[in-house]
């Protein structure tokens, strides 16, 4: 019997044969193998080139989607937190910060339970924090707080509502550019000409409006392509490419 492939592997040969699908090159699915380092990730036939590598980078990295998600499960925390205090503490805690936005950045190393545990806490100490209340607060909050909450800030506007805030971790094209950076400093092994297929499967989640000028930018200044001899981007859920470079 033989060994299954690897969850990784399975799903990289996936979405390398979707991406032929759509591209237009004359490539069989039949010679399509998977490799492994120092090899790019896939190993295929070109009917006009021969043997082709291709090694594969997902743009926006796993721990980017990690993080935008605990994000998510901050700000809706912060906002559940805030309506399940007493009556006695909402108030005092709506008439304290009546005109202000409460901002925050997590720790690198915070989890789905620390938030759900510690930000009820935080809230409490920020209510019960006496001097003014304005300004970066983290250094006045428990060391039990301050181990989810890597940043606390106070702003104080014209509108009379309260606000809760969580802050972004780091912009999305900076990640993708380090995605692709990472792939150009790499070495292979191969007696094979190499492509890099760039791809994202969030397309509606992670629009090209904020990442695609920042990687046009990058790849144009390129002297050249590192160890790739093309790279592609492509967008896997829309069945597209969306460009080259140097240019097909």
């Amino acid at each position: 019997m033989p060994n299954p492939i690897p969850k990784q592997d399975a799903y990289e040969l996936e979405v390398f044969s979707q991406f032929v699908s759509f591209a237009d090159i004359p490539i069989a699915t039949e010679t399509i193998f998977k490799r492994e380092p120092p090899e790019p990730d896939i190993l295929c036939d070109h009917e006009n080139c021969g043997q082709l590598g291709f090694e594969l980078v997902q743009l926006v990295p796993q721990t980017y989607k990690h993080r935008l998600g605990l994000r998510e499960i901050a700000q809706n925390a912060m906002q559940q937190s805030y309506e399940h205090m007493n009556e006695r503490q909402k108030k005092q805690f709506s008439e304290k910060f009546r005109n202000a936005t409460i901002h925050i950045l997590l720790e690198p190393s915070a989890t789905k339970g620390a938030v759900h545990r510690n930000t009820p806490q935080l809230l409490k100490e920020l209510l019960d924090i006496s001097i003014s209340h304005e300004g970066e607060l983290e250094e006045l909050l428990s060391t039990k707080v301050r181990s989810t909450f890597d940043f606390v800030f106070v702003q104080i506007s014209d509108t009379d509502s309260l606000k809760f805030s969580v802050g972004d971790f780091g912009h999305l094209d900076h990640a993708m550019l380090q995605s692709l950076k990472n792939k150009m400093c790499k070495t292979y092994s191969s007696g094979y000409p190499i492509d890099l297929l760039a791809y994202v499967e969030d397309a509606s989640y992670f629009p090209q409006s904020i990442w695609k000028e920042a990687l046009d930018s990058y790849l144009k200044e390129l002297d050249n392509t590192g160890p790739f001899q093309r790279i592609w981007l492509a967008d896997i859920p829309k069945r597209c490419v969306i460009c080259t470079y140097p240019s097909a």
